[in-house]
């Protein structure tokens, strides 16, 4: 995978670019229609997927078939997203901002129908396999306070099984006089 990531790095800038641009053109239409009529503006004030792409790991194929092929990919991301919204509530400016991304996952690709007319492919379905194994991010409001970084945050993932208990240690016995 590492010639596909050299490709991926390569094309990183227009990739950014243009997803930046797609998010802003989709989203920023129905956060203003959503906002409450107190709010003179809401929107991106600065949209960036950060300097580093995202790579991919090992693959695994699944059994294909004549209708489709699938593979998993491993999936890891710590670019260096930076993301800002504000809001305008009566003049006062109210930003938001999601920064530095970490997130790790595995996706199958589903490449479903396959066609006999070039490129093959009727379509193309994404999915993660399961929760990401980490997701990490900083959240901070003015006046620049990383809500992620709070203690009583969001809580680490319980173990997969418990502890074992330990047995209650013996009490000495009580002699009465």
């Amino acid at each position: 995978m590492a010639w596909f990531n050299k490709v991926v790095d390569y094309m990183w800038p227009h990739v950014d670019t243009a997803v930046c641009e797609a998010v802003r053109a989709a989203v920023e239409p129905l956060m203003r229609t959503a906002a409450p009529p107190l709010v003179s503006w809401v929107g991106f004030e600065k949209i960036t997927l950060g300097p580093t792409p995202p790579t991919l790991g090992g693959v695994k194929v699944h059994g294909s078939n004549s209708e489709e092929a699938m593979i998993e990919i491993e999936f890891s991301w710590a670019g260096g997203l930076d993301v800002v919204v504000a809001a305008y509530v009566f003049g006062v400016r109210l930003p938001v901002r999601i920064h530095d991304l970490q997130f790790r996952s595995y996706i199958r690709v589903t490449f479903t129908p396959l066609v006999d007319v070039l490129p093959c492919l009727g379509g193309l379905e994404v999915s993660l396999m399961g929760l990401p194994e980490h997701v990490d991010f900083g959240l901070t409001i003015p006046p620049g306070v990383d809500l992620m970084a709070l203690p009583g945050g969001i809580p680490p993932r319980p173990p997969a099984t418990p502890p074992p208990r330990r047995p209650a240690a013996p009490t000495a016995p009580t002699s009465e006089s």
